[in-house]
């Protein structure tokens, strides 16, 4: 009953509304005309674009496999095979989770390298940091913060 009634006494639309939902009583052939020739330029130039973009897919994919060509000729010699082993320990390095630290400076900016002074440096520093103490703020009787 309550959708019906409006549907009853206002209508019912497809629900799309009028194109571009503005008002058009100033549109003219003239606007027309040029907003064609908007369209068909932009369809021109993506056009365009589209064959520049294929152009460049092109040079980087031949570009590609003129080096792995290259590069798997390489492989044969002795010098590709410590290329590819050092490509390989690179990769490996990468992905492990290296938390072991070899140089770090103290508290006057000077460079520490031995492990012994690394780990004295760490424990100074969080012996600072955790037991430093902060100012605190004393609130007065009756103020709310």
């Amino acid at each position: 009953m309550i959708l019906r009634t409006p549907e009853k006494l206002l209508g019912k639309t497809s629900g799309r509304g009028p194109p571009n939902d503005k008002e058009s009583w100033w549109w003219n052939q003239d606007t027309q005309d040029k907003v064609k020739r908007k369209r068909e330029a932009r369809i021109i130039y993506e056009r365009d674009e589209s064959v520049e973009n294929k152009e460049a897919k092109r040079a980087r994919a031949r570009a590609k496999a003129e080096g792995m060509h290259e590069m798997y000729e390489k492989v044969e010699t002795s010098e590709g095979q410590k290329m590819i082993y050092n490509i390989a320990k690179r990769r490996d390095r990468a992905t492990k989770d290296l938390t072991h630290i070899r140089q770090i400076k103290d508290g006057n900016g000077r460079v520490l390298s031995r492990g012994e002074c690394i780990r004295a440096r760490w424990k100074e520093h969080f012996e600072k940091l955790l037991n430093e103490e902060k100012p605190r703020r004393i609130r007065e009787e009756g103020t709310h913060e």
